[in-house]
C-alpha cells in the first residue's frame, strides 16, 4: 500500500475524530459500536492476505457481537437494538470509509482543492 498524502492523512484524522463525537453525541449509546466499527476498520486493513469481502465481514461481525452484548445487557432495561439495522449501518460505515480510502488514492499526487 502507498503512503497516504499529507492532506489525505489529515482529512481522514480530522473525518475520524468528529464523524464518531457527532454520532456518539447525537446517541450515546452507539458511541462504543462506532468505536469498535473503527478499530475494525482499522483491524482489517492489517490482514494482507484478506480480501475486501473477508475484511468487511471481519467488522460486521465485531458489530454484530457488540448488538449480541448489548442486548443482552437491555433485557427490560434498555431498549434492544435491531440487529440488521446496526449491520446495513455498519455496512454503509465500511463502505463509505473504503470509498473514502480509495479515493484518496486514487486522486494521489493530485491537489485537493
Amino acid at each position: 500500500m502507498s503512503p497516504m498524502s499529507p492532506k489525505l492523512k489529515a482529512f481522514l484524522s480530522g473525518l475520524k475524530k468528529f464523524a464518531p463525537m457527532i454520532l456518539g453525541r447525537a446517541f450515546p449509546k452507539l458511541r462504543p459500536l462506532v468505536t469498535i466499527i473503527e478499530k475494525g476498520i482499522a483491524d482489517a486493513e492489517k490482514l494482507a492476505a484478506a480480501g475486501g469481502a473477508e475484511k468487511r465481514n471481519h467488522v460486521l461481525e465485531l458489530a454484530s457481537d457488540f448488538v449480541d452484548g448489548y442486548n443482552a445487557t437491555a433485557k427490560g432495561q434498555k431498549q434492544p437494538l435491531k440487529k440488521a439495522l446496526v449491520l446495513d449501518t455498519a455496512g454503509k460505515a465500511i463502505d463509505t470509509t473504503v470509498s473514502v480510502i480509495n479515493l484518496g488514492k486514487d486522486v494521489k499526487g493530485q491537489p485537493l482543492q
